[in-house]
């Protein structure tokens, strides 16, 4: 693998950790250390995102083991193309909330492999269902990576090397499998690529992936942060291959389309820096950004989450007036996925000065 002891590889609670980082902007004088205000005792609880109910739905499915209608869930989501409000695709987050167990990234060796068992149980129940073989690799991974850690690959011990690859070991052969057996999906298509990322498959092999999902799929926004994350220096790309990517696929794609990946590949990316650091370290257009989460949400319709990850973004680029503005937007409306805790959210508020 070409970084696999060279860099530093994360899981989503370490990317979730990072991001605390980057709810603040730097370039706005934050100090990380106390200066967030205090939520009041009568602060705003975080505002709901239609996500949430709907990821918690299918998990409890698939508590109750309705392996069939499951897949009845995940085949109509498929065929219609459906969106949630906002533009992400409703069954990308299906497969995402079937992924782990009930704790996420916090829960104990037992309840991952219980939830890999259900997930074993499905598949072997219906081997053509790809909803199936979709959720059990992404546990798989999941387990593995809570074994290998989140720190530098220089501290990872040679057991957390082992279990990191025991636990993935049939993920390749299970997504091959499935692919030839039943229609690829666009999220198959997502999965692969993020396996090869994982895996460190050559450029030419993921290359042809992507090419063919968005062929399959042209506006299928997870395939283009999928490939811009495996781009990314820290995994199997080089400096400045992953924006060159984003403005290529833009300008391929054209209109408010190429216009929305812009800024649904910066959004993405951004999550692996802190606060400044990304505008700082990347070359990234914070005018495309801003006009990608306007055309989203014009094409799209409203989202919560999407307004405050570009309130938040806005900060990042030290744009104070966008700042202000979606500030305002947002009321007491802040979305605890994007900036984990109300301090983070209050920060920003004294920083646009409207606290």
């Amino acid at each position: 693998m070409k970084h696999l002891r060279r860099h530093a590889f994360w899981t989503a609670a370490a990317l979730a950790a990072l991001a605390l980082g980057a709810c603040m902007p730097r370039a706005a004088g934050y100090q990380q250390d106390g200066a967030a205000a205090a939520p009041s005792g009568n602060a705003a609880p975080p505002a709901a995102d239609p996500q949430e109910p709907f990821k918690d739905e299918a998990r409890s499915l698939l508590r109750q083991e309705q392996f069939e209608r499951l897949d009845r869930i995940s085949d109509e989501l498929v065929k219609t193309r459906a969106r949630f409000p906002g533009g992400d695709w409703k069954s990308y987050r299906f497969q995402e909330a079937l992924g782990k167990p009930s704790g996420g990234d916090k829960a104990s060796d037992e309840e991952w492999e219980r939830h890999i068992a259900v997930l074993q149980r499905w598949h072997s129940a219906r081997p053509d269902s790809m909803a199936a073989v979709l959720a059990l690799t992404d546990a798989m991974i999941g387990y593995g990576w809570k074994a290998r850690g989140t720190g530098f690959a220089d501290t990872v011990t040679p057991d957390g090397w082992r279990l990191l690859h025991e636990r993935t070991a049939a993920v390749d052969g299970l997504l091959a499998e499935i692919g030839r057996r039943v229609p690829r999906t666009p999220d198959w298509y997502c999965a692969m690529i993020d396996a090869g990322r994982m895996e460190g498959w050559d450029r030419e092999r993921v290359d042809v992936l992507f090419e063919e999902a968005v062929a399959l799929e042209p506006n299928y926004l997870h395939a283009y942060s999928a490939m811009a994350r495996y781009l990314t220096p820290r995994w199997q790309g080089e400096e400045g291959d992953w924006e060159a990517f984003a403005e290529r696929s833009s300008e391929q794609l054209g209109g408010r389309e190429g216009s929305v990946v812009y800024g649904h590949v910066a959004w993405q990316i951004s999550k692996l820096y802190r606060g400044a650091d990304f505008f700082k370290q990347n070359r990234v257009s914070w005018d495309r950004v801003k006009q990608g989460f306007v055309d989203r949400e014009a094409l799209y319709g409203f989202s919560v989450r999407n307004l405050n990850a570009f309130c938040q973004l806005a900060g990042a680029a030290a744009d104070r007036e966008t700042t202000k503005t979606l500030l305002a937007r947002i009321g007491d409306a802040w979305d605890a996925e994007v900036w984990k805790e109300r301090k983070y959210f209050d920060g920003y508020r004294k920083w646009a000065g409207l606290s």
